[in-house]
């Protein structure tokens, strides 16, 4: 007996080991240019301060890189600092940041703050490099005796068939990756772009929103003004199909929505100019619907949703963060809007993605893939207030469990009700399509977020091979 384990442990062995020995792939390579997007970047480093001076000169600055400026982003953004605050100094911003109480003080000179920033700024280049080659490396999974026992051989866990390098080109900020041999070429491109920005957020219910945003459309209407709606019987038939069953979210409740009013083609004035687009998230009796959910909205309307919610931006609440789901609904392409609410003087999560330990590739209760994610210390004991926090909430003045947005790259993929707080610093990421899906948000989380946020340039075909 002990001679055939020592043999099928031999033979799993050898399969596993056949699996990194695979010749290496030939032929032309897919070359993607990635350059660093220095405004996003720089507000991350001031843990997304959201001081007035300080983002407007950002965005002087990220103008002046757009048009073609040859001064270097941060001395552009340091002489903007200087013409829109002359009486402030940088260490109002970056003094009281976590990661830099170390480095500098309330006292210290902008000369001093922008030769830190300088070194975080090459730092966040070489991790996100870094980071980047690991998102593709092959994982090999540990052989357990069960699957000796199953002559099972674990199958690699990789999201690519193919050889992928990276290059650091520091002084132009640009990370060029080639791949040769890639199977799928567009699953690489998302492992690519993705930013692994995790979030663990508040949220608002949508009865407390709900209000504002009638505020918001009359609002609207005012400033627009009547307007002829030239697309109001397109606009009818587009919505009709969709949203006379997709209002009906209570699964308990099955009478429809009420058939969308006919109206003539003619002489149709936009009184509505939100809710023309946005679908408030009510039943078909007009009732609004539990949840941090808003609205609706086909995903060529999303820009100009946003759009018209910033121009009111005033009549809505200083903590509102409005974020659109990752996944349309089913077949039809329409995203939700969801409320999230943030902390006052932090427009980043509570708890964010470089607060993950650990994250792995599972399988929820019905069967369906998910994520589950380990947290640091410090995130676990904040997740286990937050969540204490959101299971004995209130709505309206009444007692409510709330619920928790998890998001990636600021785009909502679940928002499960807090029933009782959670400790230990584990939670399950669900919502997602496919196994590979969560293959590559698991093998994203665990290698961390990228410091420095990639935004994609060009992408080409090089028959030969990028030198490492």
């Amino acid at each position: 007996m002990r001679r055939l384990s020592i043999l099928l442990l031999a033979i799993v062995l050898c399969g596993a080991s056949s699996c990194t020995n695979k010749p290496k792939p030939s032929g032309p390579a897919l070359v993607y240019v990635l350059r660093v997007s220095y405004p996003e970047l720089l507000i991350r480093l001031s843990d997304h301060s959201t001081d007035s001076a300080f983002r407007r000169a950002v965005h002087i600055a990220a103008i002046a890189s757009d048009t073609g400026s040859r001064t270097d982003f941060l001395t552009v953004f340091a002489q903007a600092y200087h013409e829109v605050a002359p009486s402030r100094h940088l260490a109002s911003v970056f003094a009281y940041v976590p990661r830099y109480q170390r480095l500098i003080s309330g006292q210290s000179t902008d000369d001093e703050i922008m030769a830190v920033l300088r070194q975080s700024f090459a730092q966040s280049l070489d991790q996100s490099t870094e980071i980047l080659r690991k998102r593709f490396e092959v994982k090999i999974p540990p052989i357990t005796w069960r699957d000796i026992v199953k002559l099972h051989i674990p199958k690699n866990q990789t999201p690519y068939v193919g050889e992928v390098t990276t290059r650091l080109l520091k002084s132009q900020g640009v990370i060029e990756v080639s791949v040769t041999g890639a199977d799928d070429p567009d699953r690489i491109r998302k492992m690519m772009l993705a930013r692994g920005d995790l979030g663990l957020w508040d949220t608002y219910e949508n009865e407390e929103i709900y209000p504002m945003l009638m505020k918001v459309d009359q609002a609207l209407a005012t400033v627009m003004g009547p307007s002829k709606v030239k697309t109001a019987k397109q606009k009818q038939s587009e919505t009709k199909e969709f949203f006379k069953d997709a209002v009906v979210m209570d699964k308990n409740d099955t009478t429809s929505a009420p058939p969308a009013t006919q109206e003539p083609e003619e002489n149709v004035t936009n009184s509505n100019p939100l809710f023309m687009l946005l679908n408030p998230m009510a039943n078909g009796q007009g009732q609004l619907m539990p949840g941090p959910a808003i609205g609706m909205a086909f995903g060529k309307d999303t820009a100009t949703v946003d759009l018209y919610i910033s121009l009111m931006q005033r009549l809505l609440p200083n903590d509102l963060r409005l974020m659109w789901s990752l996944r349309p609904l089913g077949e039809k392409d329409v995203y939700e809007l969801y409320a999230i609410r943030t902390r006052a003087g932090q427009d980043g999560a509570p708890i964010s993605g470089g607060m993950i330990t650990d994250a792995r590739q599972g399988y929820d209760y019905s069967g369906q893939p998910d994520v589950t994610v380990t947290m640091s210390r410090y995130a676990s004991a904040h997740w286990e207030a937050m969540t204490d926090a959101a299971a004995h909430g209130s709505v309206n003045g009444r007692e409510a469990h709330r619920c928790i947005a998890i998001t990636l790259d600021d785009r909502v993929v679940s928002v499960p009700r807090v029933m009782n707080k959670i400790a230990g610093g584990n939670t399950e990421i669900s919502g997602i399509a496919t196994v590979n899906e969560a293959i590559d948000l698991a093998d994203i989380l665990r290698n961390g977020p990228l410091p420095a946020p990639m935004v994609l340039v060009e992408e080409r075909i090089d028959s030969k091979k990028m030198d490492q």
